[in-house]
């Protein structure tokens, strides 16, 4: 039996090998014809134990289709596959504000407040409160987080009691997990690709019953690209209004909104603020990927459950990142709308690639760093492409995560060159498994004439 290293060994005289009583064990042969005992306790559990329970709830749900895709790559360079490096955001160096401001939080090493530093909330407050044209109080109507989808699970623990209901339209993103992980209930509703993804109001209410607690709304959606108008959300919040319900907003691909259109968020229409929490992140935003700050944005009574929430969880934020976001919010390394051209262009170069004549087609996002590309002429499924364009480096989410299992997630955040390698591999790809599909069919029709002829 091999034995951890971090034990200490010690040889003994044959006489003290088993002593009576005490604490010393024996072990078995290591090495040589030598015994050593362990000077210190045996190992508490058995080395093969029976496997610990793990919660029914946990057990049942899937990975995190992103996280599950990063793990993937990284096998997948590991085997030697030439993965090309596809990202959902924008990677830029932080500004030197945000930089001297990181360090001078760390040699100052204070403790964020629960809702995080004051001067993140205010540059916060202000900036939403321009946006939705309306004052934000930072002290009792924003609550800085761990990323966005903390936002999101502290919104829903916040909010949902056991078997609640949430009305998700899809395609959409991993909002469904956190859902369940707060006990309540996702109620998933498609809207038609030949439609362009465009919501139905109609169905959306015609889902709402009186379990329904929540309706999400997401603009840009991830992962289709779709940019919800003013007339579509102003629909959306009267639902909410007449049915007492609470919307909550993702809003992480803000500053990616092309073609001339612009944002709208939910909570600037009608009377929405009120039963709004809005959910945005740096991540985005501001080219701040590896920080993990996000924050919501919305009534008090919301943000008081959610930082009573976020308190058992994690007490307070990371004070450092959050000094660097504020600094980053104030003077941000995309200013105006500079993301948006940027990766307007980006969407341009792969687009032609996975137009609707192809095989591998995608609508047009009209916002986002993701083009939602339909596999169905191809695959037989979401986690067959995924795993297919994977080994010809081309790293995709399996569209089941999205509720489309006709589909694959495709992030187009790379310098020009990339994206058309990637477009020459998708139409390669296509191109092998069309002639594969085509010699199947053939070999099928010759043995169905052989057989109706014997």
């Amino acid at each position: 039996m091999q034995l951890p290293s971090s034990y200490l060994f010690a040889p003994m005289p044959a006489a003290q090998r088993y002593p009576r009583g005490g604490r010393i064990h024996a072990s078995r042969r290591v090495e040589s014809n030598r015994r050593y005992v362990v000077a210190s306790r045996p190992p508490k559990f058995p080395v093969q134990a029976a496997p610990l329970k793990i919660a029914h709830h946990i057990r049942a749900m899937p990975p995190v289709g992103s996280r599950l895709l990063a793990m993937q790559v990284r096998a997948a360079r590991r085997r030697g596959v030439d993965v090309l490096p596809l990202m959902p955001y924008a990677e830029r160096a932080p500004s030197p504000e945000a930089t001297e401001a990181v360090v001078r939080e760390i040699r100052d090493n204070r403790e964020a407040p629960s809702r995080g530093l004051p001067e993140l909330r205010e540059a916060v407050a202000d900036r939403i409160g321009d946006e939705i044209g309306q004052p934000v109080d930072p002290e009792s109507e924003v609550l800085v987080t761990s990323g966005s989808m903390q936002a999101l699970n502290l919104v829903f623990r916040a909010t949902i009691n056991p078997g609640d209901e949430v009305i998700i339209p899809s395609p959409c993103y991993f909002f469904g997990g956190c859902v369940e992980l707060a006990g309540g209930r996702p109620v998933h509703l498609p809207m038609a690709e030949s439609e362009g993804y465009a919501w139905d109001v109609d169905r959306i209410a015609a889902a709402i019953t009186s379990r329904t607690t929540a309706i999400v709304v997401n603009t840009p959606v991830n992962p289709t690209g779709v940019v919800l108008d003013e007339d579509t959300l102003r629909a959306v919040a009267d639902l909410a209004e007449r049915h007492d319900l609470l919307i909550v907003s993702d809003e992480s691909y803000d500053t990616m909104i092309y073609d001339g259109r612009r944002h709208v968020s939910c909570a600037g229409v009608s009377n929405a603020a009120a039963r709004t929490a809005i959910v945005r992140s740096f991540t985005k935003s501001f080219a701040m990927p590896a920080w993990r700050v996000g924050y919501i944005v919305g009534p008090p009574s919301v943000i008081d459950a959610c930082t009573k929430a976020l308190e058992w969880e994690q007490l307070h934020g990371n004070h450092v990142a959050q000094a660097g976001a504020a600094a980053a919010m104030r003077h941000p390394v995309y200013p105006g709308d500079s993301m948006a051209r940027e990766f307007q262009q980006l969407r341009d170069v792969i687009y032609p690639f996975v137009a609707p004549e192809h095989p591998l087609y995608a609508l047009r996002p009209a916002g986002g760093p993701f083009v939602f590309i339909n596999v169905s002429e191809v695959f037989e499924s979401s986690t067959q492409a995924s795993a297919a364009l994977l080994e010809a480096g081309i790293p995709t989410t399996a569209g089941h995560f999205c509720r489309s299992d006709r589909h694959v997630r495709m992030a187009f955040g790379a310098p020009p060159a990339v994206l058309r390698e990637a477009g020459r591999r998708l139409r390669e790809i296509a191109a092998d498994h069309t002639a594969i599909q085509s010699l199947q069919a053939e070999q099928a029709a010759n043995r169905g004439a052989v057989l109706s002829t014997t």
